[in-house]
C-alpha cells in the first residue's frame, strides 16, 4: 500500500469499518506501561512495611512515574486514530463514557472491600469534586491515581472542542501552538503549573500535557518513519531517560514526553505481527482496569497478609501479580460493561441522523 503524503494524511478519514486493523502493537505497549505503574506501586508500598534499598524504590517509583507519560502520549495517538471517522460530540461521549463508569465503578467496588475488611470507609478521599475527575488542585481521591485521570479527561474535553469543524490541519495547528505556550509558560514560571493536581487555571499550561502532544504528533508522522527515523526514535527514549534522571521540574517532564514519543513512534510504525486474540493485545485491552484498581489491591494484600514472612521480595512480588491479575479482572469486566454503553450510545446518535437523512432525501 502506498503511503500517503503528508498533506493527504491530514485529510479525516471515513468512519472505521468494524473489522479494521488496530495497532495491537501500541496495545500491547500499554499494557507493559500499565504493569510498570504496578511494579513500581508495589515497591513503594512495600517499602512502607519491610526494608528494601532505598535506591532499588527510587529506581522502581521513577519507571513506574515515567510510564504515566507514555499512557500520555498512547492516550493522543489512540484518540486522534478514533476520532478520524466521528464528529465531536460522539467523540466526546465514548470518550467520558470510557473514563466515568469504569472509574465510578471502581471507587464503588474498592470502598465495598474496604468496608468489609476493615470496617469503615475512606470519607476523607471522597467527595462529588473527586468524582467529577475536574481540575481542582489537591485533594483527596479514593483510588490515589486520580490525577492521571483529571489530565485525561482535560485532553478529551479540548481535543473534542478542537475536532468540532473536523479538520487535522487546524488541530496540529493548535497542538503546535499549544506546545509553544506551554514552553514559555515553563520558562517563565517554571514549576508554576506542573503540579499533579492542577487547578483549573494551571492545568493548560502545565508541561504534564507535553506527551499528549507529541502522541498527536506521531499519529500523523507515523507513516513517515522509514528504517532510519525508526532508528533515531530508538534513541530517543534512553536519551529521554537519561534527561528525566539528570534534568529538574519542567525539564524532566518534556523528557519524559520525549522518551514516551520515542518508544511509541517506534513500535506504532513497526509493522505488527500481534493479532486480535494475542496475550498482550488482551492484557493492553485490560491496562485501564489494571490502572484503576492495582493500588487498592497492593494496599489491602500488604495490610492483611505477609505477617509471618518478613521477605520484602517474596511480598513485592505478590503484590505486583495480585495488583495485575485484580486488575485485569476489573478490565475484563469494565471493558464488557463499556462496549455495552457505547452500543447504546451509538444506536442513539444513529436514531437521531436518521430523521436527518430522510428530510435530506425530500426533494426541495
Amino acid at each position: 500500500m502506498a503511503v500517503r503524503s503528508f498533506s493527504e494524511s491530514l485529510d479525516p478519514s471515513p468512519p472505521l469499518a468494524q473489522d479494521a486493523p488496530r495497532y495491537y502493537q501500541v496495545q500491547a505497549l500499554r499494557f507493559f506501561a500499565a504493569f510498570a505503574v504496578v511494579v513500581g506501586h508495589a515497591f513503594i508500598f512495600t517499602a512502607q512495611k519491610f526494608p528494601l534499598s532505598a535506591d532499588i524504590v527510587e529506581l522502581a517509583g521513577w519507571t513506574g512515574g515515567w510510564s504515566v507519560a507514555l499512557f500520555f502520549c498512547i492516550s493522543g495517538f489512540v484518540i486522534t486514530h478514533g476520532a478520524q471517522g466521528l464528529g465531536a460530540s460522539r467523540f466526546l461521549v465514548h470518550r467520558l463514557a470510557r473514563i466515568y463508569p469504569a472509574y465510578w465503578l471502581a471507587v464503588v467496588v474498592v470502598c465495598a472491600v474496604k468496608l468489609v475488611l476493615f470496617h469503615g470507609l475512606p470519607t476523607q478521599e471522597l467527595s462529588l469534586i473527586s468524582a467529577t475527575l475536574l481540575p481542582a488542585g489537591e485533594r483527596g481521591y479514593p483510588l490515589w491515581i486520580e490525577w492521571s485521570l483529571v489530565y485525561e479527561v482535560f485532553f478529551y474535553s479540548l481535543f473534542a472542542l478542537l475536532w468540532i469543524y473536523r479538520s487535522n490541519r487546524a488541530l496540529l495547528t493548535f497542538m503546535t501552538f499549544w506546545l509553544a505556550v506551554i514552553a514559555v509558560v515553563a520558562v517563565l514560571r517554571p514549576g508554576w503549573a506542573s503540579a499533579r493536581y492542577p487547578t483549573a487555571a494551571q492545568i493548560f499550561f502545565s508541561t504534564r500535557n507535553l506527551p499528549f502532544i507529541l502522541g498527536v504528533y506521531c499519529y500523523f508522522l507515523r507513516p513517515h518513519f522509514n528504517p532510519s527515523i525508526r532508528a533515531v526514535l530508538l534513541l530517543l527514549f534512553p536519551a529521554g531517560l537519561a534527561g528525566i534522571v539528570a534534568l529538574p521540574g519542567d525539564l524532566k517532564a518534556m523528557s519524559e514526553a520525549i522518551a514516551a514519543f520515542g518508544l511509541l513512534g517506534y513500535f506504532a510504525s513497526a509493522q505488527s505481527t500481534l493479532k486480535r486474540d494475542a496475550l498482550l493485545v488482551k492484557l493492553g485491552d485490560f491496562s485501564y482496569g489494571i490502572y484503576l484498581i492495582h493500588i487498592s489491591a497492593i494496599t489491602v494484600l500488604l495490610s492483611i497478609g505477609f505477617k509471618e514472612y518478613q521477605n520484602p521480595w517474596l511480598a513485592t512480588a505478590a503484590a505486583t501479580a495480585f495488583g495485575t491479575a485484580c486488575g485485569a479482572i476489573f478490565g475484563f469486566v469494565e471493558l464488557a460493561m463499556y462496549k455495552r454503553i457505547k452500543s447504546f450510545l451509538d444506536q442513539r446518535f444513529a436514531a437521531r441522523a436518521l430523521p436527518s437523512l430522510a428530510q435530506a432525501d425530500v426533494p426541495g
